[in-house]
């Protein structure tokens, strides 16, 4: 959140995992654009994310924990 953003986000996953987590942010092509570290556990506070030097467009956040993957689209004005 916030969605759409300016540039900087936030991601929550509110306590849906513990320990490791991958996220990954690609453009519509399929390029990756950031792949930051992610740690994730009861207790973590939202991580943010910053996409500023990136161009405006529609992105793809995908948040991988143990067996589950989530995606969802970013529009970045």
């Amino acid at each position: 959140y916030p969605n759409p953003t300016n540039g900087e986000f936030y991601i929550d996953l509110g306590g849906k995992t513990n320990g490791k987590a991958e996220l990954e942010i690609t453009d519509l092509s399929g390029r990756t654009i950031l792949r930051p570290p992610l740690l994730a556990g009861p207790d973590t506070a939202p991580r943010p994310v910053d996409l500023k030097n990136s161009p405006a467009g529609m992105y793809l956040v995908k948040v991988t924990t143990g067996k589950r993957t989530y995606t969802e689209q970013l529009i970045k004005k």
